[in-house]
């Protein structure tokens, strides 16, 4: 008998065990999925009824907010069904200044934003489309940032937001501002068409990989202004057709970079080419203890007003590893005090060998240079439109294989393909001339079975990879209504910069 009360009393032991893992299992709640407007009528208060998990998906629409969205620190995903081109969220129009979004509560990398435009929110202090401050850590996927009054987005206070994929376009702020001690990771995203494109300040680290800076225009550092111990770092990046319009307050505009005020710039492996200052440091400039780094980089076809086309400094620090500074009006290096640029292993254009360790003046054969469309205003550098070239290297550049140990000079942009075929961009009856002539022989060729095209690339006058009306539309375009110059090659021969599928060109040797 003693035997069976001790079985029994084990058995309640095993059962309430038992009982106690399955109402703990009970108690763990299952990841959601609310919708909006399914579920919940707006977003916010999808957000507000999340558990930690949770996914908040958004059908397709515009939707007017009063208040910014806020996560409150929860991890959850808010993403839209059908992506940033059919699911807004704009700011309604009023007194009060506010961020599209607000990360402002701790949150990490399980606070996850993605699939919506941002639009008309008002961004002092913060940033237009999106505030990350207090230390806050989210993952923002596919994301665009437009037309916001104030900077696309701010991120300052220990903030450090994963980045991925995201365009920060037409806002009249910077695109990017960093500050703070923050560390924002950008990967893949474009910063286009800003009131300046990247700014760095306070001893913020942000870290850029693989992103585009192009066609931002501002007072100083068209591209990228640091100043007050901001470091940011680039790799693999492209910082083209950037404009700075220069001011009283500092010597220099840089159009390409800005360094002021002990902060720095690293950049690996990047492409700075096109980029406008009115006065000095067209590519970049550094002055009052701002310093620039350049490793692996190609500093192409930038131009300043007055000096330094390429590189300027002024109480700066510039060095460039296995680097090549070609092509800049205003000349390639200007210094302005008693320190000197340090470049070793890198090509600048000169009378003159630059002084360092195996260093070239020699051509470095791109396989098609860029140009400048001035608009009939020569005066006016600000106007001007740049129209990109292929700044791979041809195979027998004298920058390959001659960097530091045996690297090439340059960013890595690959080589040109032997052999391929040059031709002048719209030039479809292949005379040597962009005329109205050009638009009609496609219209002929489309439409009434006219001649063959010899060179069909030259015909894809908008650079889509296909010949249709498009094309010709872009012709009359460019020659009657000030649209934007055609993609290269334009004024110059030279091999298509882009894959296609299109038929081989054949264009007479002899117009080139």
């Amino acid at each position: 008998m003693a035997r069976d009360r001790v079985d029994q009393h084990g058995d309640r032991e095993i059962v309430m065990k038992i009982a106690g893992l399955l109402l703990g299992v009970c108690s763990v709640s299952v990841a959601a999925t609310l919708r909006v407007p399914g579920d919940y009528a707006t977003i916010q208060g999808a957000l507000d009824a999340t558990r930690a998990g949770d996914t908040v998906v958004v059908a397709p629409g515009e939707y007017v907010i009063a208040d910014p969205v806020t996560f409150q620190g929860k991890s959850v995903t808010l993403r839209s069904e059908a992506g940033p081109d059919r699911t807004v969220v704009r700011m309604a129009p009023g007194p009060q200044e506010a961020s599209v979004v607000i990360f402002d509560s701790g949150e990490t990398a399980e606070s996850v934003l993605e699939g919506f435009t941002l639009t008309g929110g008002r961004g002092l202090p913060g940033g237009g489309g999106i505030t990350c401050t207090d230390g806050s850590a989210p993952t923002v996927v596919n994301c665009t940032i437009a037309g916001n009054h104030g900077p696309g987005i701010r991120i300052l206070v220990d903030s450090s937001p994963a980045i991925t994929n995201c365009r920060f376009s037409g806002n009249d702020g910077r695109g990017v501002l960093c500050d703070y001690s923050s560390s924002p990771a950008l990967t893949d995203c474009t910063i286009s068409g800003n009131d300046g494109g990247v700014s760095c300040g306070h001893n913020s680290t942000p870290v850029f990989t693989s992103c585009a800076i192009t066609e931002n225009r501002t007072s100083f550092g068209g591209g990228i202004w640091t100043s007050g111990g901001g470091s940011p770092t680039l790799l693999e990046c492209t910082i083209t057709a950037n404009v700075a319009v220069g001011g009283d307050d500092f010597l220099l505009d840089g159009g390409g970079v800005m360094s002021v005020k002990d902060s720095s710039a690293k950049l690996i492996n990047c492409l700075i080419a096109g980029n406008t200052a009115r006065m000095a440091g067209g590519g970049a400039a550094c002055e009052s203890g701002g310093s620039v780094e350049f490793s692996g980089c190609t500093i192409a076809e930038n131009r300043a007003g007055a000096d330094g086309g390429g590189l300027f400094s002024a109480g700066g620090s510039l060095r460039a590893l296995n680097s090549i500074v070609w092509g800049n009006l205003g000349g390639s290096i200007m210094v302005l005090d008693a320190w000197p640029p340090d470049l070793t292993y890198s090509c600048a254009e000169g009378d003159a060998v630059w002084h360092g360790e195996a260093n070239i003046n020699r051509d470095p054969l791109f396989c098609l240079p860029g140009e400048w469309d001035d608009g009939g205003t020569p005066d006016d550098l600000t106007d001007d439109v740049w129209v990109r070239g292929d700044y791979r290297l041809s195979r027998d550049s004298p920058c390959l294989g001659t960097g530091q140990d045996g690297a090439n000079m340059g960013a890595d942009l690959g080589e040109c393909e032997p052999g391929a075929p040059r031709f002048r961009r719209g030039d479809v009856n292949t005379d040597a001339d962009l005329n109205v002539a050009d638009a009609v022989y496609i219209l002929q060729f489309l439409f009434v079975n006219g001649p063959r095209l010899s060179c069909p690339d030259a015909a894809d006058a908008n650079d889509d990879g296909d010949v249709n009306i498009a094309d010709a539309v872009a012709i009359l375009a460019y020659l009657f209504a000030e649209a934007e110059p055609l993609p290269a090659p334009l004024k110059r021969c030279g091999p298509d910069p882009t894959d296609d599928t299109l038929d081989p060109c054949t264009y007479p040797e002899d117009q080139c």
